[in-house]
């Protein structure tokens, strides 16, 4: 059985211990075969390098790492082994929209709204899977008051990705996307009401699968990331979300702090 332990604690790795006890998978102190490292960010590099050298599977909590050099020495320590815990990437609303959007052709739009209390920059993974390309061309930002940011993905195929950030404490949260080509729209939204649209109809969202723990652990994806990045560890495969793709949002996001 796959065991399961942390480097770093808080509200966080309580979230990640809740879906691991909803996987039945054993949460230990020492000598796990997965450490999920989500101690506070200057550290978290080396935290990850160091159970990487004790042999354990490792899964970074977002943001990967304080700067893109760190990011580097991740990227190419990882063997294969370092998940990037993106957990909106499995979230059924983004499951469903990810499978559905190659069917509409070439993108020339899509938008990404998030109003939360932390700067996850969780938005900016959704983009570029949204975008299906993690490299932008470009990135431009703008930032209001500390409170609120606009950035600009341009990409070489010509598409714009738009991504808007709201961290006003106290505002209702909201977290939606829409991706639109010349023959369809997606929409999807997670907060306040998980949902698809395709052209303006509803899509069938997979029912949950877990009882007896809070729902939102498996809307919002924690509970099928743990379960990809074990699967893909026990199997000996490269997880899904990766160092690399981690280290590409911090590239955009250090990119957006730079934009004039």
């Amino acid at each position: 059985m796959t065991t399961l332990a942390f480097a770093g604690t808080g509200r966080i790795a309580s979230v990640h211990a809740m879906a691991a006890e909803a996987l039945g998978v054993r949460v230990v102190e020492s000598a796990a075969d997965v450490v999920v490292v989500c101690s506070e960010l200057p550290q978290r590099a080396s935290d990850a390098l160091a159970a990487l050298g004790r042999g354990a599977a490792v899964i970074v909590e977002k943001p990967l790492c304080a700067t893109l050099a760190e990011a580097d020495a991740l990227v190419e320590a990882a063997g294969g082994r370092v998940g990037y815990a993106e957990n909106l990437a499995f979230a059924p609303v983004m499951v469903v929209a990810l499978a559905m959007a190659p069917s509409l052709g070439p993108l020339h739009h899509v938008e990404v709204r998030a109003t939360q209390p932390e700067r996850t920059w969780g938005e900016v993974a959704t983009a570029l899977l949204l975008a299906g390309d993690d490299t932008p061309a470009s990135v431009s930002a703008t930032v209001l008051n500390d409170e609120r940011a606009r950035l600009q993905l341009r990409f070489d195929s010509g598409l714009v990705a738009t991504i808007e950030s709201s961290w006003v404490r106290g505002a209702p949260p909201v977290w939606d996307f829409q991706v639109a080509s010349a023959t369809g729209v997606l929409r999807g939204e997670l907060l306040p009401v998980p949902s698809v649209e395709h052209n303006g109809d509803p899509v069938p969202l997979p029912p949950l699968r877990v009882h007896g723990v809070p729902a939102q652990l498996e809307q919002y994806g924690y509970v099928d990331q743990l379960r990809s990045f074990v699967d893909d560890f026990d199997a000996r495969r490269p997880p899904s979300i990766d160092a690399a793709f981690g280290r590409a949002v911090l590239r955009v996001v250090d990119a957006a702090r730079a934009s004039p």
